[in-house]
């Protein structure tokens, strides 16, 4: 009887894992005096009660005077308080079977209820099990509802749980699963406080601080057993902390090994107290439809060249401390918005309450949500995204990238709000990225009002990094908001907004800005009627509109003379700080500089994204009378010796090469016309000349340069 409080178990408490699990189930008879109704069937042999030694089992038998005229027989369980009915195999048979006990299991009541075939019951009397030695600390491994004690291995082919064999080392400590194929489509037995465990390990007042869960083969651990009534089932790997030290620091638990760790079902797939470290691949899924949060945990440690792969419906990885993604490590969230029982629903796929560090590591977040889920339900998704901080989270990346894409599928009414790809909801959260890359991206007429990357802190970008928010969808679009300062460096910043509904977008706002633009690519378009691209405090309050001063002591940044402000036609680029008590620093386009009120429908400062020039060039051969040069030297015009298409700005020409050399003299190049001067005296022969046409480009186009070869015939 396992008796474990999951989500509120005091940080004293010590053990180790879980891995699968069940639930609780549905509330049964109501208890009865253990009369014989002479109109059911008539109970020859009651139950008996049982004193057991944990983690012994137990068994409750009960015999009637006519089996043949039983149509059933079902078993219930009480604590005293709740009543509840058992499903699991032999709940169904005369002789209920608890293969297992626990030391915290209270003591309980059991009782049978037998229906005869013309519909009538009669209830057993009440059993009781009894735990004699609650005092004694033990380190057991249950299986399911079976108990291996350390140095025993245990076979799943022998329950009905599945196969396999589970091997506890007498360290107490060492967990081999070798093929390990369990399904849970029903409970045995449970308690009041908790689902029951596929896979549990039990171990008090232990001064072990690591615990190693090996995998031989592929473990496939399956819940099909669901009570959206109790919102609880569960695959749960579970460490908890028994020590009498409530400072002792959390085990870490480790899964390594040859083998892939496949997880499916229930709320918290993984929920833990401990830290976690993968050496191996773990995925994760979520049973049909039904709500599914996937890791949750203290630190957690991703490995080198290790993927985890989780699909579920509600929140990917909860941290409560630090998370650690290694060189080549993958992290896939694959988050679907989940319907809760009451209210709106607010979720996170990755909820961060210490630092995110990666070190050439790789995480994706797709966020998805469908109206099925709300509309039918008359409820909302009020808030869903991708990274939520809390507390003190942060995010420090190197040579490592993080993506998330969101989307919500069209509903026949408004059901998604406040989507966000970064939200920083803790107390001064920060992101810094080095020769990395954070992208957000969302295009949705469904979803009302969106913040690509929100922070309360600082934002630094640099060292060949980029900055990507593309974000569409209806009422007030933000691409990156900052209440700190943000740094960008030598990195590409690449920022769209609009809003389908014509409300506010802003591409860049902050507190206050550095940003050296000088070697890097920028683009930031706002598009919405009062579209601002560009925004940050200036530290200082202006009584009217003037324009920027680099002397501003909080801002510093820089647009060069090649960046393209581009606006509709009759608008004009302003960059001033705005009057009144807001102090920014704005870079907005207006219809009429003298009317504010009337703005741009689009705001676009951008470089280095110019397109490629047209350039196009083809030589030719030109013949040139040997006769003619002996006299003076011959002109061959550009249009003669060469085609010259497409050219975008300025072209001019110069010589690279002729291929018999000791005659290159006799050449020469017109700079600008592009004409080829053969000079007096050359030989008859064929020589073949390289030239470099060379195009300047413009203001919308990129220079470019060919070579080309001109054959010359002199004859």
């Amino acid at each position: 009887m396992k008796n474990i409080l999951i989500r509120n178990i005091s940080q004293g408490l010590t053990v180790l894992i879980a891995v699968a699990v069940i639930i609780i189930c549905t509330a049964g008879s109501a208890w009865a005096a253990p009369a014989e109704s002479s109109e059911g069937p008539v109970i020859t042999v009651q139950p008996e009660s049982a004193t057991v030694n944990y983690p012994e089992g137990a068994s409750f038998h009960v015999e009637v005077a006519d089996p043949g005229s039983v149509e059933s027989y079902r078993w219930e369980y009480t604590d005293g308080v709740h009543v509840f009915r058992l499903d699991g195999t032999s709940a169904s048979t005369n002789t209920l079977v608890l293969p297992a006990t626990m030391q915290d299991d209270p003591e309980g009541k059991v009782t049978c209820i037998i229906k005869g075939k013309n519909g009538k019951e009669t209830i057993s009397r009440p059993a009781s099990i009894t735990i004699a030695n609650p005092q004694e600390d033990k380190t057991v491994l249950y299986v399911g509802d079976y108990a291996v004690m350390p140095g025993e291995t245990f076979d799943i082919a022998k329950t009905q749980l599945g196969s396999g064999t589970v091997k506890f080392d007498g360290n107490g400590s060492d967990i081999t699963l070798k093929n390990v194929k369990i399904e849970t489509p029903n409970a045995v037995f449970d308690s009041t406080l908790s689902p029951s465990f596929g896979l549990t390990l039990d171990r008090r007042n232990s001064e072990a601080d690591e615990y190693e869960i090996h995998l031989d083969g592929d473990c496939i651990i399956r819940n099909n057993y669901y009570d959206e009534a109790y919102n609880a089932s569960g695959i749960t790997l579970a460490a908890y902390l028994y020590a009498d030290d409530e400072e002792a620091q959390p085990p870490l638990v480790r899964f390594d090994g040859n083998g892939k760790l496949r997880l499916c079902g229930g709320t918290d797939v993984i929920y833990t107290e401990a830290d976690l470290e993968f050496d191996t691949d773990v995925v994760i899924t979520p049973a049909a439809d039904h709500f599914c949060d996937g890791i949750v945990c203290r630190n957690l440690y991703v490995d080198k060249g290790r993927h985890l792969d989780l699909k579920v419906n509600g929140t990917g990885i909860e941290s409560r401390g630090q998370i650690f993604a290694r060189e080549g490590a993958v992290i896939d969230i694959d988050s679907t918005a989940p319907h809760v029982a009451n209210g709106s629903t607010n979720k996170g796929s990755m909820f961060l309450y210490g630092l995110l560090t990666m070190t050439g590591a790789e995480i994706n977040i797709h966020c998805h949500a469908s109206p099925d889920r709300f509309i039918p339900y008359d409820a909302d998704l009020q808030a869903f995204g991708g990274i939520i901080f809390s507390e003190a989270g942060a995010i420090e990346a190197e040579d490592s990238s993080i993506m998330i894409d969101l989307d919500a599928e069209k509903g026949e009414k408004d059901y998604a709000y406040n989507y966000f790809g970064v939200l920083d909801a803790g107390d001064q959260g920060s992101i810094t990225l080095n020769h990395s890359e954070i992208g957000v991206r969302l295009d949705s007429q469904n979803v009302t009002d969106a913040n690509g990357i929100y922070l309360q802190g600082n934002m630094i970008i640099e060292n060949e990094s980029k900055l990507t928010c593309d974000m569409h969808n209806r009422g007030v679009v933000r691409g990156f908001a900052g209440e700190g300062r943000l740094t960008i460096s030598n990195s590409d910043t690449d920022v769209s907004v609009s809003s389908y509904s014509g409300e506010e977008t802003y591409g860049i706002l902050c507190n206050s800005a550095e940003m050296d633009l000088d070697d890097t690519k920028y683009s930031i378009v706002s598009k919405a009627s009062g579209g601002m691209a560009f925004a940050a405090n200036t530290g200082r309050q202006d009584k009217k509109a003037k324009k920027y001063d680099a002397s501003y002591k909080m801002t510093r940044f820089k647009f060069m003379d090649d960046t393209m402000c581009l606006v509709p036609d009759d608008s004009a680029i302003s960059l001033a700080s705005v009057p009144g008590s807001l102090e920014y620093i704005r870079v907005e386009t207006f219809y009429d500089k003298a009317d504010t009120a009337k703005p741009a429908e689009e705001v676009r400062i951008s470089k280095g994204d110019k397109p490629d020039n047209t350039l196009a060039v083809k030589g030719r051969t030109v013949k040139v009378s040997a006769k003619k040069l002996k006299k003076k030297s011959q002109t061959i015009t550009s249009k003669k010796a060469m085609t010259v298409t497409g050219a975008r700005g300025i072209v001019t020409y110069s010589k690279v090469s002729v291929d018999r050399k000791k005659y290159a003299k006799k050449f020469t190049v017109n700079s600008k016309t592009g004409n080829i001067t053969v000079k007096k005296g050359l030989k008859k022969g064929i020589y073949h000349l390289t030239i470099e046409v060379k195009a300047a480009g413009d203001e919308k186009y990129k220079p470019a340069s060919q070579n080309v070869t001109v054959t010359i015939k002199v004859k």
